[in-house]
């Protein structure tokens, strides 16, 4: 496999097409798909070569022959300098073969890295970004503005001659907390081609991937369980959750001492949360909402939720068989159920100190609606130049991996917090 990359690049580059050319269509075999927006994902249907079977031994040879050991030690400066002039824009140079040569291994090896940390990166059970609404930012901090109408409306109608009320005129917004940098770096030296690491480079770059998933995931799920509090409406900061009803604009409620026993339960949230008004005075009608669960609840909620019939009676003085039974379809088989992973357990568990009432907190409503994750910089890998101090201790190679945003409470009004006391 590994002799198919050298001859794929000679191939390209008798073409004229050069390493830029050669380094998409390995992008391509390793199943990175590209988005709009200069956006990347793992894309497993698109993969036609496994990252993970590749020998870092066996593409140093193949790239540079059988005298690799000494090609690596005297010609990588040049050869990598090589390859970041082709990645930063600044056309290729015309250097040695071997130049181009060691290029194009860093270019395989860069491409095997990139596929093996958006894998682990895209893991289907990091679902944080997915249920939450990512909008672009272009400043660090700052406000979200327009997040309800901004006229407190009276009731009836006007009277002859008064003026409209005005809409539009006073922002009204939730501050942004400052943006977070969540990221890594795999550092790769000679010896991972010379003793063959290549368990060990993957392993790293498998870790990287799963780490700024997961760091995200849980800054997402303090969030959104009320663990942390950065709610903050038109300068005044206030609880996200709360169970009883403030003083205008808070004067709303969505916590509830609620266990998700029966359909009932979903009920229960439901007419909380539709009993709230905005800002301005309206009432709040929703859509049928999402249920969110704690894993060890998952299947018990599927059995409330994806149920055909209810059957209620009455039951007799004794306790015995119902004297009457009232058969009717679920009421809320319409309602989508999302089951969060491990992560908002753990973070729910680190707060509440109880095993109980951590896999008993669930959610109603629409998280895409009630928070934001404003994006600074989405998940990007690149390699960095090499210091001098990184190549007395014989690092060749330096991948980096990082994100950067922060998640935004935005509107209360459409989730809802239960518990189970």
């Amino acid at each position: 496999m590994a002799n198919g990359f050298n001859k794929l690049l000679e191939q390209e580059l008798e073409a004229g097409r050069g390493l830029n050319s050669y380094r998409r269509i390995i992008t391509d075999l390793f199943g990175i798909e590209r988005l709009p927006g200069n956006k990347c994902r793992f894309n497993p249907q698109k993969q036609d070569i496994n990252a993970a079977e590749l020998n870092l031994q066996e593409l140093a040879y193949c790239f540079l022959g059988r005298d690799y050991k000494r090609t690596l030690s005297e010609q990588w400066v040049p050869g990598l300098l090589n390859y970041h002039l082709i990645e930063s824009g600044s056309g290729a140079p015309v250097m040695a073969s071997q130049f181009a040569n060691i290029s194009g291994l860093v270019a395989t090896v860069v491409g095997m890295l990139d596929a093996i940390v958006w894998q682990n990166y895209n893991n289907p059970q990091f679902i944080g970004l997915q249920i939450v609404d990512v909008r672009e930012r272009r400043v660090e901090g700052g406000k979200i503005i327009g997040v309800r109408a901004d006229t407190r409306l009276e009731t009836g109608g006007l009277a002859k001659g008064e003026e409209l009320p005005a809409f539009g005129l006073q922002e009204i917004w939730v501050t942004i907390p400052e943006s977070r940098r969540y990221g890594g770096r795999v550092q790769v030296d000679q010896f991972a081609f010379i003793y063959d690491r290549t368990d060990q480079i993957i392993d790293a770059a498998a870790k990287l991937g799963t780490k700024v998933a997961h760091d995200i995931e849980q800054v997402i799920a303090k969030a959104v369980l009320g663990i942390t509090n950065t709610y903050e409406y038109c300068g005044t900061a206030n609880n996200f959750y709360q169970s009883t009803a403030g003083s205008y604009p808070f004067d709303y409620v969505n916590q509830v001492a609620n266990p998700l026993n029966d359909w009932t339960a979903v009920n229960t949230a439901r007419q909380l949360l539709e009993g709230n008004k905005d800002p301005s005075g309206l009432p709040i009608t929703l859509p049928l909402g999402n249920v969110y669960v704690m894993p060890q609840k998952e299947l018990n909620a599927r059995t409330i939720l994806r149920a055909t019939e209810i059957l209620t009676g009455t039951q007799t003085s004794g306790g015995g068989f119902p004297l009457s039974i009232r058969r009717t379809e679920n009421p809320i088989g319409g309602f989508d159920l999302v089951p969060l992973n491990r992560v908002w357990y753990n973070v729910a568990y680190a707060a509440l100190g109880n095993v109980s009432a951590a896999e008993g907190l669930w959610l109603y409503g629409d998280t895409k609606k009630a928070f934001v994750w404003a994006s600074i910089l989405p998940f990007t890998t690149t390699t960095a130049p090499l210091a001098a101090s990184e190549l007395a201790r014989g690092v060749a190679l330096d991948y980096q991996a990082q994100q950067v945003g922060s998640i935004v409470q935005v509107d209360p009004r459409f989730i809802c917090k239960n518990t189970i006391s």
